[in-house]
């Protein structure tokens, strides 16, 4: 997902699906109609290491019947690493399983499994360094940046730290050093949360505020440039929920929260605004629902980096003024919510479910 960023800014991530020249055994024409994941999903192993659990996927007819005899084959789409057994026919209940899939690099590593005719199936997995200590809420780390870390496609070094939460918890994450430009980013089950640059124009360092599902998460204390080494703290802070003030701030899909918008949000033209910036899957359909009993809602979904509407709704019926939308991405990548309301008047306490 590196690099090119400055303080939250981020090119979409795009997945190319190759549709490869192999031949199936069974013309997909005749019945082939999607590819499932069976098993092997939202894996994650050390850099250089073999995930647990090779995927296996199964091709099904319009039915969901499965089909034997199916040429599925694997490539890899991002990330790099290797595969083995690449190429192979479904069997009698129609799976198809890779041989093995060792991680190229740190952050998100994906596959695709592609069947003449039929729309591939993208698989991701997470690439991690070894865990190099734990950091609590309202604690704070210090470590060194040198040339015996892991280390990013680019060549920065990165340490690791693992953060947990047993509940869902707004969380700010910081990295300060005097020795390096800090750059800072938290890894979930399967793809980035979260990430900065800087945390401001007046400094070097990084923090960002995160709404965190339950769950376990990878905190990766770097470097914006490649070989920078040097000594930096990092640090987890237990953060208000309801977001004051004009401030971007990541959430996991799963989060539901009750914020409120008032004078002091972000502003577009006479219109109030918070906005939130969740990574979506290419394939996965997600829901976004905004009630309010206070004000007439107003959701929108953009292209986090370009700013691109790809979805807004003001009432979800001529009887209802709730706000939602549900967007199924043909890209991976940030996708910036922006929860507003529909008559410039409207100001209040609304709950927003990223589903």
């Amino acid at each position: 997902m590196r690099r090119n960023t400055g303080s939250f800014r981020l090119g979409t991530f795009v997945v190319v699906a190759l549709a490869l020249g192999c031949e199936s055994s069974v013309d997909p024409r005749r019945g082939a109609s999607a590819i499932v994941l069976e098993r092997g999903g939202a894996q994650g192993a050390n850099v250089g290491s073999v995930v647990p659990v090779a995927p296996v996927v199964k091709v099904v007819d319009g039915s969901g019947n499965p089909m034997a005899g199916v040429r599925v084959n694997f490539t890899i789409a991002s990330g790099g690493g290797t595969i083995t057994g690449a190429s192979v026919n479904t069997d009698d209940n129609g799976l198809a399983g890779l041989g093995s899939w060792t991680i190229g690099s740190v952050g998100e590593n994906q596959l695709t499994a592609s069947v003449l005719g039929v729309e591939p199936l993208t698989i991701s997995a997470v690439g991690r360094c070894i865990a190099g200590g734990t950091l609590a809420i309202d604690a704070t780390a210090a470590g060194n940046l040198s040339s015996t870390d892991c280390r990013f496609a680019n060549g920065e070094f990165v340490d690791r730290y693992s953060f947990t939460t047993v509940s869902q918890r707004a969380v700010r994450f910081s990295q300060t050093s005097v020795s390096v430009n800090s750059f800072l980013e938290l890894q979930g089950p399967a793809n980035v949360v979260a990430f900065n640059d800087d945390g401001s124009a007046t400094t070097d360092n990084s923090a960002f505020k995160v709404l965190l599902t339950p769950g376990t998460y990878d905190v990766h204390a770097s470097s914006f440039g490649a070989a920078e080494s040097g000594a930096y703290t990092v640090s987890a802070t237990a953060a208000p929920e309801n977001e004051a003030g004009c401030e971007i701030v990541f959430a996991m899909p799963g989060v539901e929260t009750v914020q409120t918008l008032s004078t002091d949000d972000c502003t577009d033209a006479e219109f109030r605004y918070d906005g939130l910036v969740v990574y979506l899957h290419a394939g996965r359909t997600y829901t976004f629902n905004m009630t309010s009993v206070a004000f007439d809602t107003y959701l929108e979904l953009l292209i986090y980096g370009t700013q691109t509407r790809v979805a807004a709704n003001d009432d979800i019926s001529s009887a209802n003024r709730n706000a939602r939308i549900t967007f199924k991405p043909t890209e991976s990548g940030f996708y910036l919510l922006v929860a507003s309301n529909a008559l410039v008047a409207g100001r209040g306490t609304y709950t927003l479910t990223i589903q």
